[in-house]
């Protein structure tokens, strides 16, 4: 069960500059007074009522945050901690500051092999943790792929934004319409709202790779040639998955 602290954050963490915001609150940078070390608060509105249209469910902010402290792996999003007041929780997690993967790519315009082969082992090696603990991201795209810094020899993969994340039993599928329409699997966006579970995130990771490396948003289904896409709907093991995923964009980027 998350555990939400009831102190003031303010007494823990100097508050900074607006990082980003959204329907439901807002990101800032922040410093923790006693160590100096650097996070980003993520500022969540509560509802204030069951019927509320504004803010949040409690139990959907738990959810999350008990995702993302099961989840201790370097290529995704760290929680540091939580904190909660009547009408917000705060989130302190990593400071991530060197922006979408997709944009890094598109500013270098080429990558090389050995580049894209790095890249692409760090989002599947953090997929492939996720699954491993039966979570599935179920929003996993290009825009929640980003880089823990910038200008540094080897960027390091950050997988961030788990507010549709969810705890699967073993083997377990979840019954779901949330996530981007662009990258969900063909079982995930067909009438009747079909069960669905890890290895359709397999699909979307598939779609969300060839679009990092050819610039192009394209439904899963629609991609003719995506060997990732068909292929890591079918294929039996992760480590088969990977395989198949590291030579089709590698491929893309040659």
């Amino acid at each position: 069960m998350a555990v939400f602290k009831l102190e003031n954050v303010e007494d823990l963490y100097e508050i900074g500059d607006v990082l980003g915001s959204g329907h439901f609150g807002q990101v800032r940078a922040v410093r923790e007074r006693a160590t100096g070390s650097r996070w980003a608060g993520k500022f969540v509105k509560l509802q204030k009522s069951p019927s509320s249209r504004l803010g949040l469910e409690r139990q959907a902010v738990e959810r999350e945050v008990e995702i993302l402290q099961a989840l201790l792996h370097p290529n995704v999003m760290a929680l540091r901690d939580v904190f909660e007041s009547r009408a917000e929780v705060v989130l302190i997690v990593e400071l991530i500051s060197g922006g979408e993967l997709f944009d890094f790519i598109a500013e270098k315009e080429s990558l090389s092999e050995t580049e894209a082969i790095g890249f692409l082992t760090q989002i599947l090696q953090g997929l492939s943790h996720m699954h491993g603990k039966n979570i599935a991201h179920f929003d996993l795209k290009p825009e929640n792929i980003m880089l823990s810094e910038k200008d540094v020899p080897q960027p390091n993969i950050k997988i961030i934004d788990f507010g549709l994340a969810q705890r699967l039993p073993p083997g377990g599928e979840y019954r779901s319409i949330a996530g981007t329409p662009q990258y969900r699997s063909e079982q995930w966006n067909s009438p009747g709202n079909k069960a669905i579970g890890t290895v359709n995130e397999w699909l979307v990771a598939g779609c969300g790779i060839t679009t990092l490396f050819d610039f192009t948003v394209r439904w899963c289904t629609d991609a003719p040639g995506n060997i990732a896409a068909r292929g890591l709907a079918s294929l039996a093991t992760e480590r088969e998955l990977l395989k198949v995923a590291v030579i089709s964009a590698t491929a893309h980027t040659c």
